[in-house]
């Protein structure tokens, strides 16, 4: 492991607490604030917000003093709501983009995170405003379950949307791929 890549652990956090911060926060920074330049006043639409890197982008989002809108299950909204979530959706009872849209009045959201991939990906982008950026960290539809079948990552493949470029140029949102590792590569950890 490169010296840059090492830090002292923290008084009173374990390893695996001190690894979860690289892993969740550092791919909730990278998305919000040095690729997707979230602003005072953005609408952010954070998939899987209970989550570990959707935990570390709401308190991203919140000091930035940007809204935030997320997909939880509905056992969950009551807390999300207290640590600052604006607008919760629950996936298993809401089409997430019909919410967006009914909560923006129609706008879209300014960013979206989402690890969920498949499907997921094409409502995401179907959610944005104008000059809105969609960051794609993850593919969670690829697997059912506990286990990933074949089955599975066939559905979630065809259900994403292929890009085409000349088209893109003609649109004003973004779509951009993003993780943590882009700091490091196997070669060199």
């Amino acid at each position: 492991m490169p010296k840059g890549f090492v830090f002292l652990l923290p008084p009173g956090l374990s390893f695996e607490e001190a690894a979860a911060i690289p892993v969740n926060y550092l791919t909730a920074w990278l998305m919000l604030v040095k690729q997707g330049s979230v602003q005072k006043g953005d609408k952010v639409l954070i998939h899987a917000v209970a989550g570990g890197v959707g935990q570390a982008a709401l308190q991203i989002c919140r000091s930035r003093g940007a809204e935030v809108l997320g997909t939880a299950s509905a056992s969950k909204h009551g807390r999300l709501k207290e640590l600052g979530v604006a607008h919760c959706i629950d996936y298993h009872q809401q089409d997430f983009e019909t919410e967006v849209k009914r909560i923006t009045s129609g706008r879209g959201v300014d960013l979206i995170l989402d690890a969920v991939g498949g499907e997921s990906y094409k409502k995401s982008y179907n959610s944005l405003a104008s000059l809105g950026r969609l960051m794609m960290f993850g593919i969670s539809s690829f697997s059912s379950g506990d286990s990933r079948s074949l089955l599975s990552v066939a559905k979630g493949f065809l259900q994403m949307p292929s890009f085409k470029p000349i088209a893109l140029m003609n649109q004003t949102e973004a779509w951009q791929g993003s993780t943590w590792a882009i700091f490091g590569t196997a070669k060199n950890c």
